[in-house]
């Protein structure tokens, strides 16, 4: 068993031989999401894809919790290395409640949860060239955020918790519109 070091400390499985991890936010209907830049280099047909923030274990990692904090940070506000006393906090003062799949562990947090890791991340005086001054809100997360051309995740957004979800013709040809103006 494996105790995660938060406030109050939960018990898990260690998930020894997991082979990535990731942070989903989630609150009511909705989950954030963001632009996938990166996918070629498995599929070449993925460019732009919507995904979740988490990746893959890396031989420095400590734990599952670690990687899924490490991906995060470095998804959300193309920042590396990650401070090691960063995910310290983050494991301390955010309650996780993981899930395994087929050696992915997923995070699930709230919402709150998310508004906590914003400050959290302010309080070390990051700094992101994603954003003019570090996110303490959802709406700042989203709203505040300028993509490089290097960055892995794109823009950001709030996608409905739903068991299909397509973007209809219209919409997208009406977005395409947007972005060719």
């Amino acid at each position: 068993m494996f105790c995660c070091i938060s406030k109050p400390a939960v018990v898990f499985d260690t998930f020894s031989s997991y082979k990535g991890a990731g942070v989903l936010f989630v609150e009511g209907p909705v989950a954030l999401a963001g632009i996938q830049k990166n996918f070629k280099l498995a599929d070449p047909t993925a460019i732009g894809r919507l995904s979740g923030f988490g990746g893959r274990r890396e031989a420095g990692d400590i734990d599952w919790c670690y990687t899924a904090w490490r991906e995060t940070v470095e998804e959300l506000f193309h920042i590396e290395p990650v401070p090691i006393g960063l995910i310290s906090n983050l494991r301390q003062q955010i309650t996780v409640r993981p899930s395994e799949s087929n050696g992915y562990i997923q995070i699930r947090c709230t919402f709150a949860d998310l508004t906590q890791f914003l400050k959290i991340c302010a309080s070390f005086s990051l700094v992101s060239e994603l954003y003019k001054k570090m996110p303490r809100t959802l709406d700042e997360l989203i709203l505040g955020r300028s993509p490089s051309f290097t960055s892995e995740i794109g823009a950001l957004a709030l996608l409905p918790i739903t068991r299909d979800l397509m973007i209809d013709p219209d919409f997208q040809t009406d977005l395409a519109a947007l972005r060719n103006a």
